[in-house]
């Protein structure tokens, strides 16, 4: 089957391909559904919102926001609030609030936690294969104006500023169906992993940002210790992400 009958665009296609294969890179196809037809997209566009001091446009992320967009979808049968940890811009919390939209009792809330301070220290653990870390204490730091704006949007999200886990107090009896967890080195990702996994319904979803990235190798190892005797598999994503689905 022929799925591009344009001669040049199909030309196209197949030397950007070889490009990316003489990069070690890989090129999604052009017939995959969510690439080809974006109309998924649609609902999630107005909270895409690019950030101009970046000056990189969120549509370089698609693959990464798909897959948040249609975990959320997930649990949308499951009863507890939602969580984010590493709000950032606000973006990926809008995603879930909207993907979740309709679906949270009056008790349920989403969650959102970051200290817009940039992040701390990084530790030995942090320090990637080659020796050197990917990241500096105060790396990302912003003043919160996006997230704050973005958490407006929906009567039911909560932003909580301050470092994890000291903004989990007052959650203890909470349960969660959601939580994504994108903070990039061990200890945070530790202390969140450690507060919501006990947390999490049946059937609940945790996404992990960092887990499958070179750059961070603290936040992978920190899931991989707390999981170590869970009994539950850590699966590995091809967009770098990391996901757990809680048996029981």
């Amino acid at each position: 089957m022929r799925f591009e009958k344009n001669p040049l665009k199909r030309l196209r296609h197949k030397l950007v391909e070889r490009i990316a294969v003489w990069g070690n890179r890989y090129l999604y196809k052009p017939q995959i559904l969510w690439i080809a037809d974006q109309s998924w997209l649609d609902p999630y566009r107005p909270y895409m919102v690019d950030d101009p001091t970046l000056r990189r446009p969120q549509v370089r992320k698609l693959d990464r926001r798909f897959v948040l967009i249609e975990f959320a979808r997930y649990v949308r049968g499951l009863r507890g609030s939602t969580a984010e940890c590493g709000v950032a811009r606000g973006v990926g919390s809008a995603l879930i609030c909207k993907a979740l939209e309709g679906t949270f009792a009056s008790t349920d809330r989403h969650y959102g936690f970051d200290a817009f301070s940039g992040l701390p220290a990084p530790a030995e653990v942090d320090r990637m294969a080659t020796g050197g870390s990917a990241w500096s204490a105060g790396d990302l730091a912003h003043d919160g104006t996006l997230a704050k704006a973005a958490f407006d949007k929906f009567e039911q999200a909560e932003l909580r500023i301050g470092w994890i886990p000291d903004t989990f107090a007052g959650l203890e009896d909470q349960v969660f169906r959601f939580v994504h967890i994108d903070v990039d080195l061990y200890q945070p990702t530790y202390d969140s992993i450690e507060f919501f996994y006990p947390r999490l319904v049946a059937g609940g979803v945790v996404l992990l940002d960092d887990h499958g990235l070179t750059t961070c190798p603290g936040a992978r190892k920190a899931v991989l210790d707390y999981m170590q005797d869970k009994g539950e598999c850590v699966l590995d994503l091809p967009t770098g992400q990391g996901l757990i689905i809680k048996r029981d």
